[in-house]
């Protein structure tokens, strides 16, 4: 039997009004409960795969463990696994800003 090479779907989210006021609504916030619900209501208006999560991720946000440690390669280890991820948030935010 031969063996089929699947090929990754090319799927792009669309950018949708209730995104954008997600994205504001998450910017607004000061607790971290609000932030992840509204996380979710953006994550629900891309339309992303439940293992697209976290939805986006902040290109400069800094490592929040001490350098050379376990946490901090799995963390760099995680990120580096999901550069459409820094993508999604550079969209987002030139959407938001035409």
């Amino acid at each position: 039997m031969p063996i089929k090479k699947r090929k990754p779907k090319d799927r792009h989210c669309p950018i949708t009004p209730a995104a954008l006021e997600a994205l504001r609504l998450m910017e607004a916030v000061t607790t971290s409960d609000e932030w992840w619900d509204h996380h979710s209501t953006l994550h629900s208006a891309l339309q992303l795969m439940p293992w697209e999560w976290p939805a986006f991720a902040y290109p400069d946000e800094p490592c929040p463990y001490p350098a050379r440690s376990h946490a901090a390669e799995h963390w760099q280890t995680q990120r580096d696994l999901r550069p459409e991820a820094f993508e999604l948030y550079r969209e987002l935010l030139k959407a938001s800003k035409a």
